[in-house]
């Protein structure tokens, strides 16, 4: 009979319809000491979560006494392509693929209990475990390249080596010991493991390539491997909350939720592009590249039922609305006056700070004297600060 570990690995490419998997035994992270000091210097941004379950992270042994085994998990979610043309037309808003599908974490969960199942009624007993899909406190990524199913890259981002980084990940920690062997991994999980199926030989790498770090526009990759959250147009749409630094405004151009951009220019992801075809993920189109004027103004009932079940849900509407302004602001067609003077009159001294700044980028002298009028009536003084 074939080995458990196997029985677990066809189960879940065949029944829970995940396209990666791995196994790796629970131990301390190899990089315990560079995610203590990514956390000392802040590159964590206001993600106070993540500060607080640094511990746990670097050694998931803590996570409960009897865990031994972690199966990492993905699933490929390639949407479509961007064309050139959609990406630069300034009156569109552009959305991160992964988010033009239903809230991932509510499709791929109640997989990993599907697949604890399956395992429980193959030992025939009950078995500790915790189920994670982006929200546990563990180095997803280095387990995931520690299972051999790829390496992390220079954008930080785990490349497989079937799917480059289009793969959403997700664990089930277990009380198991599946006799399974760790893979030796070079600086940040680059995979030597010679035993993945159809591939051979050689470390997998970046190589040369700073393609990822040249491109960004807001310089949030300081370093090969090391990404500053502050800076980062995903952190900046999705994370942060309040006001974006005006620093980075410009750069986020129509970028309205999350960031593609060091996986678009990414060499190994331009030949693995493979559109997804688990049958939970169908791309909802009314997110591909929507018109920016079909998203503000945008009430809050509005924003809930448009984006009932999308992970766009976690920015908030003041959040959401606040991207789209920066977006608006960058277009920076006159004739968006008028519509942009609604923002003013928004309960939100975040959504009417963001107002301001896109006038003040149209720089008319139509939108100087609204932001004028709007001046006399203005009492809080973030938006006083950006008038």
């Amino acid at each position: 009979m074939p080995k458990l570990s196997e029985k677990i690995k066809e189960y879940a490419l065949n029944e829970c319809f995940f396209d990666v998997i791995g196994f790796a035994p629970v131990q301390p992270s190899d990089h315990h000491t560079i995610v203590q000091n990514w956390v000392k210097q802040g590159y964590h941004g206001g993600m106070k979560w993540y500060e607080r379950s640094v511990d746990t992270r670097v050694n998931p042994q803590k996570l409960f006494d009897s865990a031994k085994t972690i199966i990492t998990l993905g699933v490929n979610y390639y949407p479509f392509d961007y064309p050139e043309e959609v990406l630069n037309d300034p009156s569109r808003g552009i959305i991160a693929r992964y988010a033009v599908y239903d809230d991932y974490h509510e499709i791929l969960l109640p997989k990993l209990i599907q697949l604890k199942e399956f395992i429980e009624k193959e030992l025939g007993r009950k078995i500790e475990y915790r189920a994670y899909v982006d929200t546990g406190p563990v180095l997803e990524r280095e387990i995931a390249a520690r299972a051999g199913t790829g390496f992390i890259g220079r954008n930080t981002t785990l490349i497989n080596f079937e799917y480059g980084s289009w793969v959403l990940l997700a664990e089930l920690v277990v009380d198991v010991e599946l006799g399974i062997r760790t893979v030796e991994t070079l600086p940040w999980g680059v995979s030597n493991d010679e035993t993945r199926k159809g591939h051979v030989s050689t470390p997998a790498t970046c190589g040369t390539c700073t393609r990822c770090i040249d491109i960004c526009p807001t310089k949030a990759l300081v370093s090969p491997y090391t990404l500053d959250a502050n800076k980062c147009i995903s952190y900046l749409t999705i994370e942060h909350r309040g006001i974006i630094p005006r620093e980075f405004r410009s750069a986020m151009k129509n970028r309205i939720y999350g960031c593609d951009i060091c996986q678009e220019i990414c060499p190994w992801n331009k030949s693995r592009q493979k559109q997804s075809t688990h049958p939970d993920f169908h791309a909802r189109m009314d997110l591909y590249a929507p018109k920016l004027l079909d998203l503000f103004p945008m009430s809050q009932s509005h924003f809930s039922a448009r984006f009932k079940n999308s992970p766009i849900k976690r920015a908030k509407r003041e959040g959401f609305v606040r991207n789209v302004l920066v977006a608006l602001g960058n277009w920076a067609d006159p004739s968006l006056v008028p519509i942009l003077e609604h923002g003013l009159q928004d309960e939100s001294p975040v959504i009417r700070a963001h107002t301001v700044w896109a006038l003040r980028h149209i720089g008319t002298q139509n939108a100087k004297d609204v932001i004028l009028k709007h001046k006399s009536r203005e009492i809080h003084p973030r938006v006083l600060e950006e008038i």
